[in-house]
C-alpha cells in the first residue's frame, strides 16, 4: 500500500513540475526560487528534456541534490527500483 501512495506522490511531484516550467527558460530560474530540500533525477537518456537542462537545475538548486541515471528515458524513471528507493531512503533520512 505505502510503494502505491509513494509512486503517486511521485508521479504527482512530477506533473506539478512539467506544469510549472513549460519551457527551457523557466527551467533555467526556477531553481533559484526554491529552498527546501529537493532531489532533482535526470537520465541521459531522456528524449525530452535535455540532459544540460536537468544538470542546470540541479546544479543551481540551493537546497537541491543532484542525481543522472542511465537508460530509463523520461518516463521509466519514477518506475525504477533504485531511484524509489533513492527517493525513500531521502525521505526518511537514512543513509
Amino acid at each position: 500500500m505505502l510503494n502505491i501512495q509513494f509512486e503517486m506522490v511521485c508521479m504527482t511531484s512530477l506533473s506539478l513540475s512539467i506544469r510549472l516550467c513549460p519551457n527551457p527558460l523557466v527551467s533555467m530560474y526556477l531553481p533559484f526560487f526554491i529552498f527546501i530540500p529537493t532531489l532533482v533525477f535526470h537520465d541521459l537518456n531522456d528524449n525530452d528534456t535535455p540532459i544540460e537542462l536537468g544538470r542546470e537545475v540541479g546544479v543551481n538548486m540551493k537546497n537541491g541534490k543532484y542525481i543522472e541515471t542511465k537508460g530509463l528515458g523520461h518516463r521509466r524513471i519514477l518506475r525504477d527500483k533504485e531511484v524509489m528507493q533513492t527517493i525513500s531512503n531521502w525521505i526518511f533520512n537514512i543513509s
